[in-house]
């Protein structure tokens, strides 16, 4: 089963109380980024117990999918900026292969992860544009497996992971108070444990990495 958008409770408080008390010690204004991209998720090696034969190691591989989200942040009015970033990925197995000759090639790997993110934004524009560069450090709400054969869905699921990200882009301001980015992201969660649903099957030390050509809209208040 595909996860459903979720956040930590306490993470999120955290997260927004920096933001909201941001005034307090600079000057800027607020904004709203809803953003969508292609995804790509790199292929993995993990171990198991109870997908397959015991001590059989797998490897997946994955078929292009998609990521969107929407963060809701604050700039600073020197360059830097931070956000509360909300994102969901999914993407559909090309082959998932065990030792043992146990595959799977239909399903999914999706995710729902809480990013607290910060940017540096360049004062210097090429073309109309201005660079930046950003990193982020996650919350993973769950990460999801779906393995499908012969039309049976088995699901295999964990959370409470740290993710962390590195993000380059650029954007340009399209009318008054609205911007347009273009970026390239990197997402990793390592070692992820995933257990079944329903089941006691578990696929353990994977990791989790994806790459996202994206590109989002912003808001400002």
């Amino acid at each position: 089963m595909k996860p459903l958008p979720s956040v930590s409770g306490k993470a999120a408080a955290m997260a927004a109380c920096l933001l909201l008390s941001a005034p307090a010690w600079a000057q800027g204004n607020y904004y709203l980024r809803p953003h969508i991209g292609v995804s790509v998720v790199q292929d993995n090696d993990f171990d198991q117990t109870g997908v397959a034969t015991p001590s059989a190691s797998g490897d997946g591989s994955y078929d292009s999918g998609f990521a969107a989200g929407l963060a809701f942040g604050y700039r600073y009015g020197n360059g830097f900026s931070a956000e509360l970033d909300w994102e969901y990925r999914s993407n559909g197995n090309d082959a998932i292969a065990f030792s043992d000759g146990t595959s799977f090639s239909e399903g999914d790997i999706a995710s729902n992860i809480l990013y607290l993110n910060g940017y540096y934004t360049f004062d210097q524009s090429i073309a109309k544009l201005r660079p930046y560069v950003g990193a982020g450090i996650g919350w993973v709400q769950e990460i999801d497996l779906d393995l499908e054969s012969g039309g049976v869905e088995t699901s295999y699921s964990g959370d409470g992971d740290i993710a962390w990200q590195l993000m380059v882009g650029a954007e340009t301001e399209v009318a008054r108070n609205w911007r347009l980015q273009g970026e390239l992201r990197y997402t990793r969660v390592a070692g992820v444990d995933l257990e079944q649903e329903g089941g006691a099957g578990r696929i353990t030390d994977l990791d989790y990495d994806a790459w996202t050509i994206g590109l989002g809209i912003t808001y400002d208040f």
